[in-house]
């Protein structure tokens, strides 16, 4: 007799800790137990949370001084140093209430201090899951908002969204970038892949691996591989000592053609959720949803499949006003065609114009009857996230 499925079990299942045996033993309980499966997409809900909160800021220097002290060393202070008469409570103190009273003047004044930086604008016209982060803390940034930013500002995204820098430089970030404001001429992209737009005049992308320099154009910079990728589909760019022209690419320190129309080169993979033919889903009868890939550019796309026992495929709910209720996994047990998608191990290619649709069935997780808003999410382990246009549902 084995022995009942814990919620260790499942968490280990989420993280994917489990052998091979374990793996089939926990799925076939998920795929017959509804209050079980509910319990492990809530494990697995949370878990994507955590993976995408902001870094920790790093601790206050008052901690760092306590932190010295406690261990019996003594902290290089610059001009203001320990001395070795006072007792050290004495010094504990006042060093501890000086560092709180700096700190507390820095939290007070910094909000209100709008001199600091560059003071440009920007226009954030972002889908859900963009951050504006400001000494690693989140700050508002509402959707078709101007507000001003600081010079050190950055920009990330967890599923592709939009920005506007001034009024001549537009960018598009992939989902996982990450976009440090320098000027309203310089950005310094981190992470990722970011598309631009620049009016005529100077403006300059920094990267890890050399700035890429431009005068009015339209180009990508691209660093998921581990190096410096440029693609231009207007004007012409300077970048690692060499010069890139329209329909050109920088890849692997050579300058090549890009294949196909320049322009549809950069439009994105998109995903579209649809209806699927069923009864009306109620609080207890399962929604059936279409969801569909689509590879407009003419580059080939591959659509791998979970690296460990995390489905890169999501459904999110939300209220119409936008508020999100929750996230769910798409499990195997969920799908009731292409499956070969979510398979572990599994990738599937995408030519120039191909679609994959996979069809499913889910139960709307809601407290109660009524018009909700749901999305499809495709978020494969280390990579850029796809975000589908929304599908208004009614349960009843």
């Amino acid at each position: 007799m084995s022995r009942p499925i814990r919620h260790a079990d499942l968490l280990a299942r989420a993280l994917g800790e489990l052998t091979g045996a374990e793996r089939e033993r926990v799925d076939s309980a998920l795929a017959a137990d509804a209050a079980l499966r509910q319990e492990f997409e809530s494990i697995a809900g949370h878990l994507l949370q955590y993976e995408h909160l902001p870094p920790a800021p790093p601790p206050p220097p008052f901690a760092q001084i306590e932190a010295a002290l406690d261990d019996g060393s003594t902290p290089d202070l610059g001009v203001l140093r320990l001395q070795d008469a006072p007792p050290r409570r004495r010094s504990l103190t006042a060093v501890t209430a000086l560092a709180a009273l700096l700190l507390a003047a820095v939290l007070v004044w910094r909000p209100w201090d709008t001199r600091q930086g560059s003071g440009e604008l920007i226009d954030l016209v972002a889908g859900r899951g963009m951050q504006l982060l400001r000494a690693g803390s989140a700050l508002p940034a509402p959707a078709h908002a101007k507000r001003t930013v600081q010079r050190g500002d950055v920009l990330h995204c967890l599923e592709a969204a939009e920005a506007r820098l001034g009024e001549r430089i537009r960018i598009v970030l992939d989902g996982g970038a990450r976009l440090r404001i320098e000027s309203g001429e310089r950005v310094a992209l981190q992470e990722g892949r970011a598309w631009f737009e620049v009016a005529p005049g100077a403006f300059e992308v920094e990267t890890p691996h050399g700035p890429v320099r431009v005068l009015g154009t339209a180009f990508e910079v691209d660093l998921r591989a581990g190096g410096l990728e440029v693609a231009v589909a207007h004007g012409r760019v300077r970048a690692a000592a060499q010069e890139i022209a329209q329909g050109e690419q920088l890849s692997q320190g050579q300058v090549s053609s890009l294949t196909g129309d320049a322009g549809a080169w950069f439009q994105r993979p998109s995903l579209l959720l649809e209806a699927g033919s069923g009864p009306q889903p109620t609080l207890t009868r399962p929604l059936t949803l279409r969801v569909v890939f689509f590879n407009p550019g003419n580059v080939p796309l591959t659509l791998p499949g979970p690296a460990a026992a995390r489905s890169p495929l999501w459904i999110s709910f939300e209220t119409l006003a936008g508020r999100v209720l929750r996230e769910l996994p798409v499990l195997e047990a969920h799908v009731t065609s292409g499956r070969e998608v979510l398979r572990a191990g599994h990738a599937l290619d995408l030519g120039p114009g191909a679609r994959q649709t996979v069809t499913l069935k889910i139960l709307p997780p809601v407290g109660s009857p009524g018009a909700y808003r749901c999305r499809a999410l495709y978020r494969p382990e280390g990579q850029p996230g796809v975000l589908s246009t929304p599908l208004d549902v009614e349960v009843r």
